[in-house]
């Protein structure tokens, strides 16, 4: 895998896959597999998929989804991998996201 400045690529053609840094060195070794990660788990999805978006417009989809399923879940149900991304200290709350 290479680095690559995003200012000398052509942002609308290209393909984005996010996952964590953490992830990167196994995916260097064996690649992209699919699989039903954190992010569908909240969706509970059935099918390992392998998700990538295309462009910017991709980018921001991709992130807009992100928020969309945040707004459907308890406080409680935040997803272990994704409470540091938020400013709440009692993860046991009930409440809506």
């Amino acid at each position: 895998m290479n680095n690559v400045n995003i200012k000398d690529i052509d942002l609308n053609n290209s393909f984005f896959h996010f996952t964590t840094k953490e992830n990167i060195d196994l995916i260097e070794q064996e690649g992209l597999k699919a699989q039903i990660g954190d992010a569908s788990k909240m969706k509970t999805e059935e099918k390992a998929r392998v998700y990538m978006s295309k462009g910017g417009k991709g980018i921001l989809g991709i992130k807009n989804s992100f928020i969309h399923e945040f707004k459907k879940l308890r406080i409680c149900d935040i997803p272990i991998e994704y409470r540091k991304y938020f400013q709440i200290k009692d993860f046991l709350s009930e409440e809506i996201v």
